[in-house]
């Protein structure tokens, strides 16, 4: 849109008409796509007119902003009308910008809140070691003990497996589960430590020096039934376990039963 220029639509407008000459015409409005210049201290009449932003760029208010470089996470045409890459992403028009408030499940807002460069925003998957599980991610948190993730992308956290448990935070191979002492076994997924680690039915835990380990259950503290084998020896220290074999008598641990230190 352009206008004649004339003291009365300086008045009118409010401009101060320094930089304008009565009967020269000027630019005052452009359409969507481009970027208004209008003469000022540093816009000259024969620089004056409305300026198209390229395919690379956006712009959302044509006669207040100038044109915007399109981030990495939005694809522009040049106009205001910008798609998502990540098409469950959430965007916010702040001022002349978009601005990325959300990504889906399994990434994170990049950069983050600290670098507020808008010419950079898009939706990360999360690292190795990390996940988001929540409708709306914005940052990405450390797996949590018993699981463990260990390529970038954007599924959840593993479970260790079962025979194995893993107590530290921001598990990133599956080593980081580790495997039961020898004869022994957990009773389920993502256990968090070695006192999931159940010894099978002929042995008994033995801790020495802090580290566990299982040693076949001597007959004489073997407990057998219908429908279970235990070793009482795992029941010590404390009162002597009963053996419950189903008859009418009930037998425990014969003898004085030690644990052997040095």
């Amino acid at each position: 849109k352009w206008l004649e220029w004339s003291a009365t639509l300086s008045e009118s407008a409010g401009e101060d008409d320094a930089t304008h000459l009565d009967g020269h015409f000027y630019v005052e409005e452009c359409p969507d796509g481009y970027s208004l210049q209008k003469v000022s201290a540093d816009v000259g009449e024969l620089q004056q007119g409305c300026k198209e932003c390229s395919s690379e760029q956006y712009i959302l208010r044509p006669n207040e902003d100038s044109c915007q470089t399109c981030p990495p996470g939005l694809h522009c045409d040049g106009t205001r009308k910008v798609t998502y890459v990540e098409p469950n992403s959430t965007w916010e028009k702040r001022g002349s910008i978009y601005n990325l408030t959300g990504c889906p499940e399994g990434f994170f807002v990049s950069p983050g809140a600290d670098d507020p460069d808008a010419t950079k925003q898009k939706c990360e998957p999360c690292d190795k070691g990390e996940e988001c599980t929540s409708e709306v991610c914005t940052v990405c948190t450390a797996c949590k003990p018993g699981h463990y993730k260990d390529d970038k992308g954007t599924r959840g956290c593993t479970a260790c497996p079962v025979n194995t448990y893993n107590n530290n935070t921001g598990g990133d191979a599956s080593k980081d589960c580790v495997k039961c002492p020898d004869y022994s076994t957990t009773n389920t997924t993502g256990q968090t430590s070695s006192d999931a680690c159940v010894c099978n039915e002929d042995y008994y835990l033995v801790i020495n020096d802090g580290d566990p380990s299982c040693q076949q259950c001597p007959k004489a503290a073997l407990c057998e039934t219908d429908s279970d084998r235990w070793c009482m020896l795992d029941k010590l220290p404390g009162p002597n376990p009963v053996c419950d074999t189903g008859g009418d008598v009930s037998r425990g641990l014969v003898g004085k039963w030690l644990e052997w230190s040095a």
